[in-house]
């Protein structure tokens, strides 16, 4: 991948003498963003909560007989952030010739925060210590097995996961560094300034400072439920069987407050399944809905939202 921007690629950006209108096809809808709640983390590159494991046992007692005694008890976890950053560094020679120099320089910049947001989804799925240990826990990461109460197959040989998440404070959210004024998303324009080429020599160039700063929490597992294994087309491992379409209704009802704030996320092609199965079907079990002012297919109440981060996958078993 370039470093810099260079003079071909800048030419390329003209049209008849004129800033050339990108057509930003790399562009993708990655909806967490939209739902998922941040908070400000307890310490400034992590976060330590508590969180309950055991109930009080409660038992009946006699008269002239006294009360067992009990208590809760807890567990401590913390959370990483984890910190992604790029500079973007234009050469002078690039920006100050061309007829609208803060167009074309804009022009650079917003694929600074595209490629950001999808790096961000995607790690919030697919991060893992254990290949890089810069980055915190994604889902599939936490979620790696159907021997875990909250992963369920639909029965492919592998494909695509969908994931419905409740969120909240006590459930399932993001968290930014403690005291950040910018919750978690930096930019700064720093100017002009003197840089340096991959041999030392220096040059004058347009400087931006771009940081992404975030944490995924998750005090209750139940929160979180993965239907992995789904085949992105045909009749019997996808979601245009209705039969399959019960594991749905399972998951939500697995999670701690039925579907509350839940959001169901899928790429592309399951998405399609759903809003073929919202056109097909007149019993209300999928409806169109206008609340976000474009159409909005809804599972029982829960919106579906798509993330074009979510690729197909192993099996999993």
């Amino acid at each position: 991948m370039p470093t810099h921007l260079t003079i071909a690629e800048q030419a390329k950006r003209r049209e008849l003498g004129n800033i050339a209108v990108i057509a930003e096809l790399l562009d993708e809808y990655n909806e967490f963003t939209i739902d998922a709640p941040a908070f400000e983390a307890n310490d400034v590159y992590s976060h330590l909560y508590t969180r309950r494991t055991t109930l009080p046992t409660i038992e009946p007692r006699t008269v002239n007989a006294g009360a067992k005694r009990s208590a809760s008890t807890t567990v401590q976890e913390r959370e990483q952030i984890t910190l992604l950053e790029v500079w973007a560094e234009i050469d002078e020679q690039l920006i100050d010739h061309e007829p609208d120099p803060g167009s074309a320089r804009q022009n650079e910049l917003t694929s600074f925060i595209e490629a950001g947001a999808q790096e961000f989804a995607k790690r919030l799925v697919y991060g893992k210590p254990a290949d890089d240990v810069r980055q915190f826990p994604g889902l599939t990461d936490r979620y790696n097995s159907t021997s875990l109460a909250n992963v369920h197959s639909i029965g492919g040989s592998g494909g695509m996961s969908v994931w419905m998440v409740e969120w909240g404070f006590n459930t399932a959210h993001l968290v930014y560094p403690k005291g950040s004024s910018t919750v978690g998303l930096f930019e700064k324009d720093l100017g002009k300034l003197r840089v340096t080429d991959s041999s030392g020599n220096p040059f004058s160039a347009y400087v931006n400072q771009f940081k992404w700063e975030y944490g995924l929490v998750i005090k209750d597992d139940r929160a979180v439920q993965r239907l992995c294994n789904v085949t992105a087309a045909g009749g019997t491992n996808s979601l245009d069987n209705a039969t399959k379409i019960r594991e749905l209704v399972k998951a939500k009802n697995l999670l701690p407050r039925m579907g509350r704030n839940a959001v169901l996320y899928c790429d592309r092609a399951v998405k399609a399944q759903f809003d073929i199965y919202a056109l097909e079907k007149t019993n209300g079990f999928y409806m169109e809905s206008n609340i976000t002012g474009s159409p909005l297919t809804m599972f029982q109440g829960i919106p579906i939202r798509m993330v074009e981060q979510l690729v197909a996958e192993s099996a999993v078993s």
